[in-house]
């Protein structure tokens, strides 16, 4: 069963180890019982951006109008929207039922995003970064996807969207940096993108964010300052992009464009350029 909340796992070695955790999309899973012993639940979806519910349930002496495990799409709205009716079966006098539950961002359709958009770096033109760390996986075809990527960046640099869309979660209350105890503390930016798939920006200054939640923001706009908080031992910014997936959240290869090329994978060491 998918996790309750969305789990960002980014495996780096060389700069350091990073585990950040992105919360899980704000779904309102509620029970409405009646007198007839029957049960339904109803969802609302608080975010910006659709969102997949994962439901299970063990039910005894009951039926369940959607086959379970289920997928469930919900849509952002203010109301609550039925999930699934448990209904006694007449013939037993005793009925119990349990359900859980995990939440994804977005829509969870067993598709795969276009990989062959091409990423703006995430910063302003002219700003010029060392990859620390760009973790890499192999393609069918042998070669390697960039990922998850470190860029060094000085404190207080401003960092821009790589690709337009709805800012759906921001935390910038964390001032703390550090070894593995921190890897819980790192401010970030989510931004879901018009495609299905969102980005994850890292590693923000403690009231660093230039943007709020539900704001749409264009390629290029600022969406705050780069900073040292989370699983790390220095100033720097950390992005990758992601899709809903079972039985968590996939990241999403990313092409970037630089000064010396239209979009390649960056690798570690590298120091790119916004042109």
């Amino acid at each position: 069963m998918p996790r309750l909340l969305s789990c960002i796992l980014l495996l780096l070695s060389g700069f350091a180890g990073f585990a950040q955790q992105e919360p899980g999309p704000q779904i309102a899973v509620e029970e409405v019982k009646y007198k007839d012993g029957s049960t339904v639940l109803t969802a609302t979806n608080r975010e910006f951006a659709p969102c997949t519910i994962f439901l299970e349930a063990e039910l005894l002496h009951m039926t369940s109008d959607v086959a379970l495990p289920a997928k469930i799409v919900v849509f952002p709205s203010s109301k609550p929207r039925v999930i699934a009716h448990f209904t006694p079966k007449e013939q037993y006098l005793t009925h119990t039922y349990k359900y859980w539950y995990g939440a994804q961002l977005g829509i969870c359709n067993g598709k795969k995003p276009d990989t062959s958009f091409v990423y703006r770096l995430p910063f302003q033109t002219g700003t010029t970064s060392t990859v620390l760390q760009a973790t890499a996986v192999d393609s069918t075809q042998g070669k390697l996807w960039s990922t998850h990527v470190i860029f060094g960046l000085p404190e207080n640099t401003p960092v821009c969207a790589a690709r337009t869309g709805i800012v759906t979660y921001v935390r910038q209350d964390s001032d703390k940096s550090g070894g593995r105890g921190r890897r819980y503390d790192a401010n970030m930016i989510v931004v879901f993108h018009d495609d299905g798939t969102y980005a994850v920006y890292t590693h923000f200054r403690q009231h660093g964010a230039a943007v709020q939640k539900g704001q749409r923001v264009n390629q290029g706009d600022v969406l705050g300052f780069s900073g040292n908080t989370g699983w790390v031992r220095q100033p720097c910014l950390g992005f990758s992009v992601q899709y809903s997936a079972e039985p968590d959240p996939r990241m999403v290869p990313t092409l970037f464009q630089t000064a010396t090329s239209p979009g390649h994978y960056l690798k570690t060491g590298q120091t790119v350029t916004l042109p």
